[in-house]
């Protein structure tokens, strides 16, 4: 029924109690000495690294396209308890190549709204490749902890592995958003208000947006 206990129970499987810790998102190239493996999965359960829907593996040093950077960023502030509300997205799209069925952008353009990245080009790009220079300004224009290494080193590549160890890093800086929990798991409680009861419910907690 504790939220916050089920966090630190699946901090305690990743890491391993006596022995190597396991998966808790099944990525089937990720080992427990992989310095990754806590931030990837980490960010799995949490829907903030969202893993691709025909594929097993987290595939770490694949280097992160804008569209993966900003679902990932937009995930991360508002699972923070500090973001107050959700942007409002206008009836037309933002950019020319990320239309309105897009399904990421809600993302994209819901993480411009939230930060301030200034004046925007009519084209986003989604699938060209970003490095650390990309990361550090994005994360800068977030308000959230920017490493001063992304600004030193900034042409280099950003891969999937690096971009989960800064992400996971900032979270566990930050105050975590948790649903108000008074009465989950009570008989005739429905947290999410799916009218399913959390009793009967297989994914009983609300998204936050």
């Amino acid at each position: 029924r504790d939220w916050s206990r089920g966090r630190e129970l699946q901090t305690r499987l990743l890491r391993g109690a006596g022995g190597p810790g396991v998966l808790l998102w099944p990525f089937h190239d990720l080992a427990p000495d992989d310095l990754h493996f806590e931030a990837a999965n980490q960010l799995a359960v949490r829907g903030i690294w969202q893993a691709e829907a025909d594929s097993l593996d987290f595939s770490a040093w694949k280097v992160v396209t804008r569209r993966e950077l900003a679902r990932a960023l937009f995930q991360l502030k508002v699972s923070l308890a500090n973001t107050a509300s959700a942007p409002k997205l206008n009836p037309t799209a933002r950019y020319r190549d990320l239309s309105v069925t897009d399904p990421n952008r809600t993302a994209v353009e819901g993480m411009i709204a939230l930060g301030d990245f200034g004046p925007q080009q009519e084209t986003f790009g989604p699938e060209g490749e970003v490095n650390w220079g990309t990361l550090h300004r994005w994360l800068a224009a977030l308000k959230l902890p920017a490493n001063a290494g992304l600004a030193r080193q900034k042409d280099l590549p950003l891969t999937r592995a690096e971009l989960a160890i800064h992400l996971w890093a900032i979270l566990k800086s930050q105050r975590e958003w948790l649903p108000d929990q008074a009465n989950y798991l009570k008989p005739g409680n429905d947290l999410d208000g799916d009218g399913v009861p959390d009793l009967e419910d297989g994914l009983p907690l609300p998204r936050r947006f």
